[in-house]
């Protein structure tokens, strides 16, 4: 089994070639998106050259075939660098990554976008719901935001005595805000 660290470190034509090999595998899935992300990224130069669009096009086809940190990877990117990034392809796509891997980091920002939309009847609970999700994995940002929404009773029911035991795991986790 060849892992993703190992595909990390390949060069470019070494993946290229996994790819056409492994074709519509998982292998092959992981191998576009390590190597999109190191084109992207130039992490590592002398073994994939930086080229940004090469690198969106093979995490583009790693994202075709549902391969879950491409997706991740893609909407972060669009979050981040589209001019105009379309918000409804955002929530969806990490809705997915919530459905299908829980993805602490999709969770906290549904979560925020559904804090920033709260009058939206229903957006309090969700935006409850993904930092709970969050919470659950350890996620410093999802425990403080579920001790500040016990402490204010926003989207649960008022409990200061969960929201201090959320407030002191995040600070224990070292978000120095939670101690306030």
């Amino acid at each position: 089994m060849v892992t993703l660290a190992q595909l990390e470190i390949m060069t470019e034509a070494d993946l290229e070639a996994l790819i056409a090999k492994e074709k519509d595998s998982k292998l092959a899935d992981d191998a576009r998106y390590m190597l999109g992300k190191n084109l992207i990224e130039g992490s590592f130069p002398d073994k994939v050259p930086r080229n940004e669009k090469k690198g969106i096009n093979w995490i583009k086809e790693a994202e075709k075939h549902g391969h879950l940190p491409a997706i991740e990877y893609k909407t972060y990117y669009d979050i981040r660098f589209e001019k105009h990034p379309s918000v409804e392809k955002i929530v969806k796509s990490l809705e997915t990554c919530v459905t299908k891997s829980k993805s602490a980091r999709a969770c906290a920002t549904l979560a925020e976008l559904c804090h920033a939309k709260q009058e939206i009847e229903g957006n309090r609970e969700k935006a409850a719901q993904y930092y709970m999700t969050a919470a659950e994995q350890g996620c410093v940002v999802g425990l403080h935001w579920m001790g500040v929404y016990y402490m204010e009773g926003f989207g649960v029911s008022q409990d200061l005595n969960k929201a201090e035991q959320f407030l002191l795991q995040a600070c224990k986790a070292g978000n120095g805000q939670s101690a306030y």
